[in-house]
C-alpha cells in the first residue's frame, strides 16, 4: 500500500501541533503548597477549592495561584503554611487563621 505525500504532510502537521501543545502545557505555572499542623484545619485554595485535613499535607497547583486561607478547628496547637518553599506563615491563636497570597 502506498501512502501519498499529502497524507504524510498532514500527519507531520498534526504531530507538530500535538508536540507544540505538549510543550505549551509544560510551561504552565506550578505551585507547591505545604501545610504543617498538629491539629485539624480547613480552608480554601484559590477562592474555590475547599480543603479539610488534619496534620501535615502538601498540594500541587497548576496554573495561577491567588491565595490560601486556612483555619484551625480548635483552640490548641499550631498551623503553618508556605507556598513554593517561601517563608512560613503561622498561627497558634485559638481557631487561628493563616492567609498566604502570591
Amino acid at each position: 500500500m502506498r501512502v501519498r505525500l499529502p497524507v504524510i504532510a498532514t500527519l507531520l502537521v498534526l504531530l507538530s501541533a500535538t508536540a507544540a501543545l505538549v510543550v505549551l502545557t509544560g510551561c504552565s505555572q506550578r505551585h507547591h503548597i505545604e501545610v504543617q499542623s498538629d491539629v485539624c484545619w480547613d480552608g480554601i485554595i484559590n477562592e474555590d477549592q475547599r480543603v479539610t485535613e488534619c496534620g501535615n499535607v502538601s498540594y500541587k497547583v497548576t496554573g495561577k495561584l491567588k491565595c490560601v486561607v486556612l483555619q484551625k478547628q480548635n483552640a490548641n496547637g499550631y498551623l503553618r503554611v508556605r507556598i513554593d518553599s517561601r517563608a512560613w506563615t503561622e498561627t497558634t491563636e485559638a481557631f487561628g487563621i493563616v492567609t498566604v497570597c502570591q
